[in-house]
């Protein structure tokens, strides 16, 4: 692993608490000597730079290490402990290293190891948000104590938060979006549940509070929808029921539907009104368990009281839609803190517990130095607490540079380092602090941001660290003189944002609501909002607390909490602006390491002794110096001289030399030389910058500069005679193989000649044998040219007799076939005759039939018709019948009936006869045409032959 590193500065932190436990150090306050237990680590840096990032690494990193420091079964006071803590396993260092996965136990089996890292999840996404520089900021300060046991093994933790940034609930900047959870509810939410929530039919572009920028997904590749399934297993894991994660969704569902809300002005402008016909006013509602007349009552009317009577006024537009702002606002603030609480009661450790928490390791990830175009009261606070983390830094880097000079027992001088309590206590001291004046600015009735403006520079203008030219105070605009340079304010706002009070109304809309957790939240609210009593001489006359008040106590009790544990420092650097890999960017890294405070406390560590080394590491490193007068030394049956204090005065004396020769002429030098090489006094080493502690050498800067030169001359030096000897060596071989080549190219050269001899001679006898067989070739060739000749005028007179012969017998052969092929046609032509006839009848034949047909057709006509004419007599029958009682001759027509009916018989009879002829004739046609056909096969035939 490269050095520093993340993983390596975590493990030292988690060695050095067990350590010290191990030693039976206890924490400070029984007694100041004793050893601190505590640990903690600060990460710092830019927003983008990587400090969430690190934060989830270190936490994972420290639950890693206990789950397997209490797998490896060690128990209090084994004396192996330390050599077990030495052998933990090298994969926890890769990054890539899963350590507690939250699969590998239940819900309802989740170890305090990955509760605690289950809570990363459950604060970004409510308190995380997309923004120009970054695409998962951490949109407030957060201090985690981790809580170990004894034994190491982790048994607990802690979250306390600062200043959660309440106006990007409201709007937000190009490029920059809402907090995580708005986006991955509408992305990752069920139907059935956005349905409950009201929310199935609206997208992120619906709502106000998540479309006011234009900017809806991430730029890391990052989807909501996978986040959202990171956020309910979570929550599962740190122990909210099903019903409590409704309620959180409901919130926020309700957030939603609460920006979209709109404010009619009535009365000519003097008065206003929620407007009743904005679709997301009932689902409001439903969230919130409150009344339409309820919730307008609380947006835009407020109490006053007059003569201890209240009177009931009505709001403008513009103020009902600022309360509106103020209740979106808290209310999201009362649910994180509500978050942050119930997270806090899952992880804390038991104090009635025997593995109670003995020791804690406390991972500080706060906002860096901030330093905007338009900065307002949110930058002032952070670069407040930025300013008193600087000062924590200055003071220990400057004790522990003291405490390393008293261990080694060198003599040292007091270091001056820059203390910038001025700049504390001109933004928070007592009668004349930005924060203080600030408070005294919202206590009083009517201040506005110009009388603050006013107050400020009246009361600050002489001080170093304040400025307030023309151009601010025509602008109502004040600069700070931080430590990381001057950052300019804009004083709009800043009264109500440190007010950040929310009207009575509203808190009792939350407290009548029919939700009991909007109840909780809205206890929240007034529990925060309450007044504190102050400590005057006037009495119990209490003070309203303010966020900016608040902000201050919160930090001096972090800096109290810093201050009793053992420091580490994470800065965190960000290579560009743009957001992209591979593109490094010199001046802005420069920047953030002056705003990180590391350029000044570098400055500090070379104003001492900024080069260090080990006895070992400076003997191994400067030996070259120095190896005879040490070989002389260790040879000597004086008393044994440690190796390092024969190197560093040898080193002394030659600083000294190189000293006096370049201030003297090189004539004196000489002189100069013999003596100091002929005097055995010791050189003063605190003069040349050099001393020797109890297991370190200490160098100055320019002592360090002037040994580090006369290694490199002597390395430079060394390197000649190396790169001399090397030369030499490299010829030689080269000369060698020259040589050795040249023999070589002779004995070839000598069977080059050779062989050339011999294949001169080769060909010559190779040549006459080729002649001989070329002549023989020759004269085969003409003899079978003449051969062939005589074969072809034979072979054509033979030839010649054959095909006569052969043309005689052809002509005998067709006249005798033109003789069969007459017969054969008058044959035929008699056949064709008799068939042309027969086909003639069958002509008939089908004339004959086409005229049985048309007289069946006919008959069946006439038939049908009799058919018609009997069913029509046999109606008017029927009909006859029934006036047959009345009427003679019924019987008469019987008759006629029943002679119908035989002549209809008969005819059916003699149509089937004639279907049956039909049929015959037809078979008769078929036979004929087929015997046609032969005929006219045969012919074809005959005249076939007959043509050939």
């Amino acid at each position: 692993t490269l050095s520093p590193h993340v993983y390596a500065l975590a493990d030292a932190t988690y060695r050095s608490m067990i350590c010290d436990m191990e030693e039976g150090a206890v924490r400070r306050g029984s007694d100041g000597r004793a050893k601190i237990c505590d640990q903690s680590i600060l990460i710092s840096g830019e927003s983008g730079a990587g400090k969430t990032f690190n934060t989830r690494v270190i936490m994972k990193y420290l639950a890693t290490l206990s789950q397997r420091r209490a797998s490896s079964g060690h128990a209090n006071g084994s004396p192996n402990r330390r050599a077990a803590l030495n052998k933990l396993p090298k994969e926890l260092y890769k990054e890539g290293s899963k350590g507690i996965s939250t699969q590998e136990k239940g819900k309802n089996d989740s170890s305090i190891e990955q509760q605690v890292l289950q809570s990363n999840p459950i604060l970004e996404s409510f308190g995380n948000a997309r923004t120009i520089r970054n695409d998962n900021s951490s949109r407030f300060g957060k201090f985690i104590e981790i809580q170990f046991a004894s034994d190491g093994t982790l048994v607990g933790a802690s979250i306390e938060t600062y200043l959660l940034e309440k106006v990007r609930l409201i709007s937000q900047a190009e490029g920059e979006r809402n907090y995580h959870v708005f986006y991955e509810m509408l992305a990752g939410m069920p139907n059935t549940q956005l349905k409950s929530f009201h929310l199935g039919r609206y997208s992120i572009e619906d709502f106000h509070i998540t479309s006011c920028s234009g900017t809806y997904d991430r730029r890391d590749g990052v989807q909501d929808k996978d986040t959202y399934k990171d956020l309910v297993e979570a929550l599962d894991v740190m122990g909210f029921s099903e019903q409590r994660q409704k309620d959180l969704f409901s919130i926020a569902s309700a957030m939603l539907h609460l920006s979209n809300l709109t404010i009619n002005p009535i009365n000519g402008g003097e008065e206003s009104e929620i407007d009743g016909e904005n679709e997301h006013l009932n689902p409001t509602l439903d969230l919130l368990g409150v009344t339409k007349e309820s919730l307008n009552q609380a947006i835009c009317y407020f109490k006053i009281k007059v003569g201890g009577q209240f009177y009931t006024r009505c709001l403008k537009q513009d103020r009902a839609e600022r309360g509106l702002q103020a209740l979106i606002k808290t209310t999201y603030s009362a649910m994180f803190d509500f978050i942050v609480e119930k997270i806090n009661s899952s992880i804390m450790a038991d104090k009635g517990c025997s593995k109670g928490g003995k020791a804690f390791i406390g991972v500080l990830d706060i906002f860096g130095f901030e330093s905007f175009k338009h900065n307002s009261f949110e930058q002032l606070c952070i670069n407040y607490c930025n300013e008193s983390l600087q000062q924590q830094f200055n003071l220990f880097v400057l004790k522990n540079e003291q405490e390393e000079y008293e261990l080694e027992g060198i003599q040292w001088s007091f270091i001056s380092f820059p203390d910038n309590q001025d700049v504390l206590n001109m933004i928070w001291k007592k009668g004349y602090g930005i924060l203080n004046i600030l408070d005294d600015q919202c206590r009083a009735p009517g201040t506005t941001d110009k009388t603050f403006a006013n107050d400020l520079y009246q009361k600050l203008t002489n001080k170093p660290r304040f400025e307030a030219n023309f151009r601010q105070v025509g602008a109502r605009q004040f600069g700070v003189f931080h430590y990381a340079g001057l950052v300019e304010y804009d004083t709009d706002g800043f009264v109500e944002k440190n007010k950040d009070e929310l009207p009575r109304e509203a808190t009792d809309l939350l407290l009548s609501s029919s939700s009991k957790f909007v109840n909780e939240l809205a206890k929240i609210i007034s529990s925060a909002s309450s007044p504190e009593p102050a400590k005057t001489s006037r009495g119990g006359k209490k003070k309203v607390l303010t966020v900016g008040g608040n902000f201050a106590t919160q930090l001096q009790l972090l800096r109290g909490k810093i201050d009793l544990t053992s420091p580490h420092y994470v800065r965190c650097l960000k290579p560009n602006g743009e957001l992209v890999p591979d593109n490094f960017d010199p001046l802005m890294i420069v920047e953030q390491l002056r705003c990180a405070g590391v350029v000044e406390a570098v400055r500090v560590s070379r104003v001492g002794y900024p080069q260090r080394y080990n006895h070992s590491q400076f003997v191994s490193r400067y030996r070259t110096l120095g190896s005879r007068e040490m070989k002389k030394a260790a040879k000597s049956s004086t008393r044994k001289v440690k190796p390092v204090a024969v190197l560093v005065d040898v080193i002394a004396k030659k600083m000294v030399e190189m000293d006096s020769k370049s201030q003297s002429s090189p004539s004196k030098a000489g002189k100069k030389d013999k003596k100091l090489s002929s005097s055995t006094e010791k050189v003063d080493l605190l003069a040349v910058g050099i001393q020797v502690g109890k297991t370190k050498v200490f160098l100055r800067r320019k002592a360090f500069d002037i040994i580090e030169k006369m290694r490199k001359d002597f390395m430079a030096a060394a390197s000649i005679k190396v790169q001399a000897i090397a030369r030499g060596y490299i010829n030689r071989r080269d000369f060698n193989e020259i040589c050795e080549a040249n023999l070589q190219l002779q004995c070839w050269v000598r069977v080059v000649l050779a062989e050339r001899k011999v294949q001169e001679a080769r060909e010559q006898y190779n040549a006459q044998r080729i002649q001989s067989v070329y002549r023989k070739y020759k004269a085969r060739i003409a003899y079978l040219g003449v051969l062939t000749v005589v074969q072809w005028c034979q072979r054509m007179q033979r030839g010649a007799i054959g095909r006569a012969e052969y043309e005689r017998l052809s002509l005998l052969r067709r006249s005798a076939i033109v003789i069969q092929c007459a017969v054969r046609i008058r044959q035929a032509c008699l056949v064709l005759g008799k068939l042309k006839q027969e086909a003639k009848d069958m002509k008939n034949v089908a004339e004959e039939r086409d005229k049985f047909r048309e007289r069946m057709e006919q008959m069946r006509i006439e038939m049908e018709r009799v058919k018609k004419e009997a069913e029509k007599e046999a109606e008017e029958a029927a009909k006859a019948k029934e006036e047959a009682k009345k009427v003679e001759g019924l019987a008469r027509m019987e008759e006629e009936l029943s002679l119908l009916k035989d002549k209809l018989a008969s005819a059916q009879e003699q149509l089937e006869k004639e279907q049956q002829r039909a049929e015959e004739a037809e078979e008769l046609a078929e036979s004929r045409r087929s015997e046609l056909e032969n005929a006219q096969e045969s012919v074809a035939q005959l005249e076939k032959e007959q043509q050939r």
